[in-house]
């Protein structure tokens, strides 16, 4: 019998399409076609016949040993069978039925479970079964406290968790700001903080109701951790009493992670305010939450009181408890692939499993979440001498001063997985999916090589969806990172590593994540990233879709280049951490609408420390293209976003070198690209043939022959093939299809003669069917390049290019919008299109529903008589694919209309010296009035002479009218005579310096600008009224419509509408007679005389008989 290398090749399901960028995209390709899909490797005796197949069937509720369909076992039965099948060399499938596998302990797979290379032992879906691995239990029995919206329930005994998921989505703990609380705590030293007054009050009485377990429970949360905006830190509390001081307290922070958190050890480059040393929280800073405790409970929060067994829970407004899918995690790990590097685990195939509900407890420990960037955290113990604690210097080996730390540079802890892979090779996670889990996602550390993550979905992820590597190994076997290092850090068991050989065997090499969506992770340790590297080898991140973080897209190398600096004593040196990264790939993704949290220091991509090693020539100089040939390649990656927190598409940071980028398209980003500070960015970053639409932070020498594209690109603009090319392939779409639709982005290229204008539309989730609507009109010419890019056509009739999905609004014709009902409407209806599902709600409360007839009519009568007042309802229409319509809006007021007079004033007052005004006989006021100039005069009989400038009279409402947006429905009726000159912005009547009515070049300009949504300006003209002549201006703002009405002596002009929420803003409440208020308008006065003029709010619609009762 011979012995053999056996390695067992996947067909590549996509060929790379190879543009003008050549040498960058070969590279992508052979590494798909190679490396990427490499099943198994391993070396085995070779045999002459095929191994028998082993099919065995595992079920939820299976039992004893036979692993049959007819009799299928269950889970940990399955393995022994499959364990011992794989020994007698079989091929062995395991089949799981579907249902809800529950976990009370970890699910292990060791060495003896491995199949053999070309064999995996295959745990897979039962057809069509959706199997579920669920680490957590189902709460029950929900009972309402007597007196209040808060709910409980029992849970197990021993219960701990930091998660709690309701209807699959992560839902916060008990919480609230400082400023919800009324409170401001900020003072802290060594041990803690130090509060008086109100706070103190608050604190000490927080404490009382607070058993001692509860008290080391309550935590403080910082994010960001100030002076950063790239991280979140959480330390929990040891202790609140009073201070030594009557009126004062005392809040003891937990050790070791206050001291971890403000205590970092300086560096030979300086304090701890600047990027090479491992930052401090910024002094004097108070957290930016207080988190669990039942006392901070708001709806939609929950808390877990351990002395008692019983969760809380309060609904947000309208939420059942009987409809809620409360699951409550048991477990942390919640499958743990792992052998040694003598006898690794390998060639496991994990098909069509979901892995859910596990939680990562350790922060909830008194060495908390001392987060440095991207979840790496410090959880050094004290080191106490002569009662004094020495700072923390993890991670910092030779550069901290005075006392070195740990080795290696940036060997900081990281968090948990819930499933994880170490010395594993050959394991494979195809079409499956991973979420509710509360550390990282998925982690692959020490040794794993070759694996395969496929076509799978990572969403509300604690952490990281997806980290590979360790930040203990970045030189695994040197000086500076020793063998006994790496397996303490790195390794799941070093007792069974202790003599595992560490070198190039423990290099991570050869893995692939292609295929997968991720979205809407790293949701509870803010910081942390969508994907994670740390060191690897011809590592592979292709084809996959990544958007909605918190942070960074993807993240390679964190904190490892701070000490890499040309320019900075005292190394003057780019060599100064080594690590062994080289050959790794990021190509053909999407990465968007990340950075949803943090803002400015981050991007779709940041990397920091050596992609790859410096290659040197015969005589000591750098090759350039041999260096880069090993190097970091980012090819054909798509990065755009929707959000204004994205700095950069791609953020090549401290210490970065060799990084090749070609052939990627970028907008909406504040910078395309950084040489903020990598190592001799002149030389070593490339930056070529990319299609971008923002400019560099910095000047690179190698940014050149690129193409420049518009901010806001149409379809005309950017390449399709390569749109095509980023994300999941053709035959992964279904993954695609099983996210949520989501619009992040529409631009239109305009008509080009014949040719009809045509929208790019960018989000996630679109399938070949995915309906459009543009400008109120359905779309049909829709050309699907893939499940993140659509480029559609305008349809005719079109109102505007604004594109939504889903098909068009429905109409409402009963009740008219704006109409006064004397009682209640017995039937609400409308038109839309045939057989779709109507649904009528009012502040998020059902009303009735409808399905469309054949005559495309629809109606419904309300459930629960409409009570007196104003009434807006949201009428939608969803299609029989699932798609939601936008909303239709429709006002109206049931019961007597009435109008509240804030102000009628005549001028029969006057103005004192502080410039308010005193009402006299026969006005009202609530609110007040002053002069904006100090010279405005009242004139006897004729009203208040204005002479232009920035001369008016100010009306402020004693009630609020919306702050940051007009909320508040009004009415206004100005009696004004003009002169014959007029300054070019002439302003008559003003609120908040947004909207205005006002002469203009010769003509009447009224409208509004500044929409909080980005509408831009909103305005419409009439002939200017005749001077000399008394005029009477009435102006209506209805805010529910976001519609400006005016009548000019007693002719009403045409309305001027908005986006229809949210509105204008108002700035100070303000309104002006004669001018604007906005602090940048300056000379805007009206000249002539403002007789009278009255305001008044009213609730509900406008209807133009409210003017007569004003």
């Amino acid at each position: 019998m011979s012995i053999a290398a056996e390695c067992v090749w996947a067909k590549p399901d996509h060929a790379p399409n190879i543009e003008r960028f050549a040498m960058s995209r070969l590279r992508s390709a052979a590494v798909l076609a190679a490396a990427a899909l490499v099943i198994g490797c391993v070396t085995t005796p070779a045999v002459a016949a095929a191994p028998t197949r082993a099919t065995l069937y595992a079920a939820p509720n299976g039992v004893g040993a036979a692993c049959t369909q007819a009799a299928p076992c269950g889970l940990d039965a399955a393995q022994r069978t499959a364990r011992r099948a794989a020994a007698a060399h079989a091929d062995v499938s395991v089949l799981l039925a579907d249902g809800v596998y529950r976990r009370t302990s970890t699910w292990r797979f060791g060495a003896d479970d491995s199949g053999s290379a070309g064999h995996p032992v295959t745990w897979t879906a039962a057809p069509g079964a959706h199997p579920v691995i669920s680490g957590g239990f189902r709460v029950s029995g929900w009972t309402r406290m007597a007196g209040s919206d808060v709910w409980s329930a029992p849970v197990p005994a021993g219960t701990r968790t930091r998660q709690v998921y309701l209807n699959g989505m992560d839902t916060p703990v008990a919480q609230a700001t400082q400023a919800a609380l009324g409170i401001s705590l900020s003072t802290w030293d060594a041990a803690g903080f130090h509060a008086s007054g109100a706070t103190a009050t608050w604190l000490l009485n927080l404490a009382k109701g607070l058993n001692p377990t509860q008290l080391h429970e309550l935590e403080f949360a910082w994010t960001p951790m100030r002076p950063t905006d790239w991280a979140a830190s959480e330390c929990p509390v040891d202790s609140i009493a009073a201070g030594a001081s009557a009126g004062t307290a005392t809040v003891t922070m937990a050790q070791p992670c206050w001291n971890n958190l403000t205590n970092k050890s300086a560096t030979v480059y300086g304090g701890n305010s600047s990027n090479v040393t491992p930052y401090n929280l910024a002094a004097n800073t108070g957290p930016t939450t207080i988190d669990n405790a039942r006392a901070l409970l708001h709806p939609g929060q929950w808390f877990l009181d351990n002395a008692t067994n019983t969760l809380y829970y309060q609904p947000t407004p309208g939420q059942q408890m009987s409809t809620v899918d409360v699951e409550v995690p048991r477990v942390e790990s919640l499958v743990d692939v792992s052998g040694t590097l003598n006898q690794p685990v390998h060639d496991i195939t994990f098909s069509g499993i979901r892995f859910t509900t596990a939680t990562w407890n350790a922060p909830s420990t008194p060495t908390g979440f001392a987060q440095v960037q991207a979840g790496l955290m410090v959880t050094q113990p004290n080191k106490v001498t002569n009662g004094v604690i020495a700072p923390a210097t993890q991670g910092e080996c030779g550069y901290a001063t005075p006392t070195a730390g740990s080795c290696p540079w940036g060997a900081f802890s990281q968090p948990l997985a819930n499933v994880q892979l170490t010395a594993a090779r050959g394991v494979s996670f195809l079409s499956d999916r991973f979420d509710d889990l509360g550390g990282n996602g998925l982690a692959m550390r020490y040794g794993s090589d070759h694996n395969l993550v496929r076509g799978s979905v990572f969403t509300e992820i604690g952490a990281s969806a997806v980290w590979l590597g360790c930040a203990g190994d970045p030189t695994p076997g040197t000086t500076d990172d020793p063998a006994s290092g790496v397996i303490a850090d790195c390794s799941a068991d070093p007792t069974a590593s202790a003599h595992d050989p560490i070198g190039d065997g423990e290099i991570m090499t050869g893995n692939t994540v292609d295929n997968n969506v991720l979205y809407h992770d790293a949701i509870d340790y803010l910081g942390t990233t969508g994907i994670t590297l740390m060191f690897t080898r011809h590592t592979t991140i292709a084809h996959n879709d990544v958007f909605a973080m918190p942070y960074d897209g993807l993240t390679s190398g964190a904190w490892q280049g701070h000490v890499d600096n040309v320019d900075s004593a005292p190394t003057h040196s780019d060599q100064t951490s080594q690590n062994i990264n080289s050959d790794n790939t990021i190509s053909d993704n999407h990465f968007h609408d990340n950075m949803q949290v943090f803002t400015g220091d981050g991007g779709e991509i940041y990397t920091e420390g050596h992609q790859g090693a410096t290659v040197l020539n015969g005589d000591g100089s750098v090759d350039a293209t041999a260096s880069f040939a090993h190097g970091l390649a980012i090819t054909g990656n798509v990065f755009d976003t929707n959000t204004p927190n994205s700095a950069y598409a791609t953020a090549p940071d401290v210490g970065s070198q060799w990084i090749d980028e070609t052939g990627n398209v970028e907008w909406r980003n504040a910078y395309s690209f950084s040489c903020h500070w990598p190592v001799d960015s002149a030389s070593r970053l490339a930056y070529t043939h990319n299609w971008a639409a923002d400019g560099d932070d910095s000047v690179c020498a190698t940014d050149n022959s690129n193409t420049t594209i518009p901010h806001n690109p149409g379809p005309a603009d950017v390449p399709h093939d390569v749109l095509a090319n980023a994300g999941p392939t053709a035959a992964y779409q279904s993954v695609e299809a099983a996210v949520p639709a989501r619009l992040d982005y529409s631009g239109s290229s305009p008509a080009n003669g014949s040719t009809p204008a045509q929208v790019l539309v960018v989000g996630a989730g679109f399938t070949r069917s995915t309906p459009l609507t543009i400008g109120g009109v359905p779309a049909h010419d829709i050309t699907f390049l893939n499940g993140g890019f659509l480029i559609a056509t305008v349809p005719p009739g079109a109102a505007s290019t604004v594109v939504t999905l889903g098909p068009p609004a429905p109409t409402v014709t009963s009740p008219t919008p704006g109409s006064v009902l004397p009682q209640s409407p017995t039937t609400i209806a409308g038109t839309a299109q045939t057989g779709n599902a109507v649904a009528v709600a009012e502040s998020g409360q059902s009303v009735c529903t409808a399905r469309v007839a054949a005559n495309n009519t629809w109606s419904c009568r309300p459930g629960v008589p409409l009570g007196d007042g104003a009434h807006t309802l949201s009428v939608t229409q969803t299609d029989a694919a699932g798609y939601t319509s936008a909303p239709t809006r429709d006002s109206f007021y049931v019961g007597a209309q009435t109008v509240a007079t804030v102000a009628k004033i005549g001028f029969t007052g006057s103005f004192g010296a502080d410039n308010a005004y005193s009402p006299g006989p026969g006005e009202t006021v609530t609110g007040s009035i002053d002069r904006r100039a100090g010279a405005e005069t009242v004139q006897s009989g004729q009203g208040v002479a204005l002479t232009g400038g920035n001369q008016a009279i100010g009306f402020r409402p004693a009630t609020d009218w919306g702050g940051t947006a007009l909320s508040q429905n009004f009415l206004a009726k100005v009696t004004f005579t003009p002169q014959a000159t007029q300054a070019q912005l002439g302003t008559i009547f003003g609120v908040g310096g947004n909207l205005s009515v006002r002469y203009r070049d010769g003509q009447l300009q009224y409208g509004f600008s500044a929409d909080t949504t980005g509408g831009g300006d909103h305005f419409l003209t009439a002939p200017a009224p005749a001077a000399g002549q008394q005029h009477e201006l009435d102006v209506a703002w209805d805010a529910t419509t976001d519609t400006m009405h005016v009548v000019l002596d007693g002719t009403a002009l045409p309305a001027v509408s908005g986006e229809a929420a949210p509105p204008i803003q108002v700035l100070n409440d303000m309104v002006a007679i004669g001018n604007d208020v906005h602090p940048s308008a300056q000379n805007r006065g009206f000249v002539g005389t403002v007789a009278a003029f009255r305001i008044g709010a009213y609730d509900g619609p406008y209807s133009p008989g409210l003017l007569g009762q004003l």
